[in-house]
């Protein structure tokens, strides 16, 4: 071991008072001291790293900032393009409904198809253009808009053969390679309304894909427990997209008479995560309504205000027949 002479200590103390008070120098000026001992690179080197607390104390936070880099690394961007999970959630689901579609006679049924037709009854509107009436509003209650439900799609437990899937196979497979992206989607990154569109399309994704793997529900039980209505909601107009899909909903379901206000089962079901009582629920599903009609039942609501409930107010049932009303 080599042990330094007193000179020596001397001035290397003296060197690093002088550079931990002049900050702005880089290092201290231990090379140009002259000694009749011989230096030795080790050292040296260490000498130079104690000599300027300064340069340590540098180096001990670019230690510590790598290593706390590697222990919680940045946060990954968002994968664009067809690998986000919602790009992915909103394909499946429509992969899943056009597959819906071709395995049901409800586009291009030709003769050789045993499958009956659809019972949703049809209506002719203004223009003549045949249209559907999902709820059988029109038909008890008189032509009305119904809005966009006329346009929808019903594949129907009766219109649906599991064994028509030839004309499936190229969706089927790309279904098998979204399925296998999904499985590896990473959710941390997603907002609020990213990751409620996310959930929603695959739920509603699961529903479908049971149906076609499983078959018809065989109790109306099962059936309450699918959905009535797929749509594909995006991240970034979901909370629009659920309101749409409401009003549109009760537009369609809600029917208005001379005599009868006419409300469907499901409203009835669940009143009080509307409403507080029938009343509140009655003018809450008013509000909801599009102008003309809105002011054709609020008008109604008016002139019965002194009547009970169960005089104007029909419940209509719940349809438990199994089916899916998609856009087309």
């Amino acid at each position: 071991m080599i042990v330094l002479p007193e000179d020596w200590q001397g001035k290397e103390n003296q060197s690093c008072t002088n550079s931990f008070k002049r900050s702005k120098q880089s290092s201290c000026k231990v090379q140009t001291t002259r000694t009749p001992i011989k230096k030795l690179p080790t050292d040296n080197k260490s000498v130079q790293k104690r000599c300027n607390p300064h340069k340590r104390q540098q180096e001990l936070r670019v230690n510590d900032q790598l290593i706390a880099e590697v222990r919680n690394p940045l946060p990954q961007e968002k994968p664009r393009g067809d690998d986000s999970p919602n790009i992915i959630s909103e394909n499946i689901l429509k992969c899943l409904s056009t597959i819906l579609m071709r395995m049901s006679s409800v586009k291009n049924a030709g003769p050789a198809d045993d499958m009956p037709s659809l019972s949703a009854p049809k209506f002719l509107n203004s223009e003549g253009t045949e249209f559907w009436d999902p709820y059988g509003i029109c038909l008890e209650f008189g032509k009305t808009d119904i809005g966009p439900y006329s346009e929808l799609c019903a594949v129907e437990a009766k219109s649906f053969n599991p064994k028509r899937t030839a004309n499936s196979l190229i969706l089927l497979r790309r279904l098998k390679i979204l399925l296998g992206k999904l499985a590896t989607v990473n959710l941390e990154n997603l907002n609020h309304q990213e990751k409620l569109a996310f959930w929603i399309n695959v739920y509603n994704s699961c529903m479908m894909k049971a149906f076609i793997e499983n078959g018809i529900p065989e109790s109306p039980e099962m059936v309450v427990a699918l959905m009535r209505k797929v749509r594909v909601y995006t991240a970034s107009e979901v909370e629009n997209q659920l309101e749409v899909a409401k009003r549109e909903y009760l537009q369609a379901a809600i029917g208005i008479s001379t005599s009868k206000f006419a409300i469907p089962k499901l409203l009835d079901w669940y009143l009080l995560d509307f409403a507080k009582d029938l009343e509140s629920l009655l003018d809450w599903i008013c509000l909801q309504l599009p102008c003309d009609v809105r002011k054709e039942a609020l008008n109604f609501l008016e002139k019965r205000k002194t009547q009970p409930f169960s005089q104007f107010v029909q419940i209509i049932p719940y349809d438990f027949s199994f089916r899916y009303l998609l856009c087309t």
